[in-house]
């Protein structure tokens, strides 16, 4: 097996990774992406997995650099306004963020993960800076005085970064001995589509009731994604019902909202396990994405925290034409991403405990917060801002 000399390897070729490929080769970078399987078609007859990804503005400003935001080629809706209403406590308020209270025409879009897989795949394939290596599942890691030798299906590359965009069971994290610090609140997601009979006006709406959020977020026309969390037990039950039984338990938190709900899509579940990695770099490494941080849905924080990854470490890298391994510039992403996406990920998993809570004390708190952001708007703002920003 021959060792073939690359300048930067990305491993991993989700979302996160294909858009850390892209945004290297926009920077000048030459860059091999390592793929476990193949890169993801668009294939008519398909099955869709359901998930959507909520992308706030600097999310979207970076897929428009990347010349992958097409709103109507990827079936994306905009989002005006994100309403939050407490359901474990009928007397507590509910709030409704404008994104023109902050002097923005939408949050964000809503845009289904595999629409958005497909086309960063297409234009991964179209650029000339990027080799493609799939079917690659990372193996090994050795360490040497100014490379990482990498095993990978059949090659074998000798990088002088590494990049582990390789989802929660990170190889590179694991290789790098990066320890992990993990929370299991027992909680799985269940995600499906489907349609209704009034508007959603481009509102997301997050129900927080007991055992987690059951939210609503637009897709065009009179649709809507789901992502219902609740306790293992209950999602398990929930996933083992019939369409119509399902459609049934769905529909007493949607309608009031929605109104009659139509056709429902298949259902998907997805485990709930939040792991935050204690180290972003090692020697020669850089975590993002997942390999990084794996938080609740609540909030739709996770795959916004990950693309700020990736712009941030775009950045570094285009205003650094040497060594792309060095610890300074490590040293650099990490001092840049540490605040973020801590605070990211303690404060989506104590809102998550907040909402998910029982007991009286957790519904006071979750009310007293809605309450205080309800009646002072310059808190509201800052608020909104921060989300926007990465603050």
């Amino acid at each position: 097996m021959d060792e073939q000399e690359v300048e930067i390897a990305v491993v991993g070729a989700g979302i996160t990774g294909m858009a850390m490929a892209l945004a290297l080769a926009k920077a000048g970078r030459n860059v091999t992406l390592l793929s476990a399987g193949p890169l993801p078609t668009r294939v008519p007859d398909q099955p869709l997995d359901g998930r959507t990804a909520a992308l706030l503005q600097p999310a979207i400003e970076l897929l428009t650099r990347l010349g992958v935001f097409d709103p109507t080629g990827l079936g994306a809706e905009p989002l005006y306004r994100l309403r939050i209403v407490n359901m474990a406590d009928a007397a507590a308020p509910s709030i409704t963020f404008d994104a023109a209270e902050i002097g923005l025409d939408a949050f964000g879009w809503n845009i289904p993960n595999a629409s958005l897989a497909t086309t960063l795949a297409a234009a991964v394939r179209r650029a000339p800076e990027i080799t493609i290596c799939a079917d690659a599942a990372l193996s090994s890691v050795v360490e040497t005085r100014d490379r990482l030798i990498l095993r990978a299906g059949q090659h074998r590359l000798a990088a002088r970064l590494v990049i582990g965009a390789d989802g929660r069971n990170s190889v590179v994290r694991e290789t790098a001995a990066i320890p992990t610090t993990e929370k299991d609140r027992g909680q799985t997601a269940i995600v499906c589509r489907f349609a209704h009979a009034r508007p959603h006006r481009n509102i997301s709406t997050e129900l927080h009731k007991r055992g987690g959020p059951f939210t609503m977020v637009p897709l065009p026309g009179r649709n809507s994604s789901l992502v219902w969390v609740d306790t293992d037990a209950k999602s398990a039950e929930r996933l083992a019902m019939t369409d119509r039984a399902f459609l049934s338990a769905m529909a007493v938190h949607a309608t009031p909202w929605l109104g009659e709900i139509g056709s429902v899509s298949a259902r998907h579940a997805y485990p709930i396990r939040a792991r935050l990695a204690k180290a972003l770099t090692a020697p020669r490494r850089a975590l993002i994405g997942e390999a990084a941080h794996v938080m609740s849905p609540l909030g739709a924080q996770g795959l916004n925290l990950s693309l700020r990854d990736v712009q941030t470490l775009a950045n570094l890298l285009a205003d650094h034409p040497g060594d792309p391994g060095d610890d300074t510039l490590l040293a650099a992403y990490a001092s840049a991403r540490n605040t973020d996406v801590k605070t990211r990920f303690w404060g989506v998993d104590t809102l998550n405990m907040l909402v998910k809570g029982s007991l009286p004390p957790f519904r006071q708190a979750s009310s007293l917060a809605l309450g205080l952001l309800d009646s002072l708007p310059p808190a509201r703002r800052l608020l909104m801002q921060g989300l926007m920003q990465g603050a």
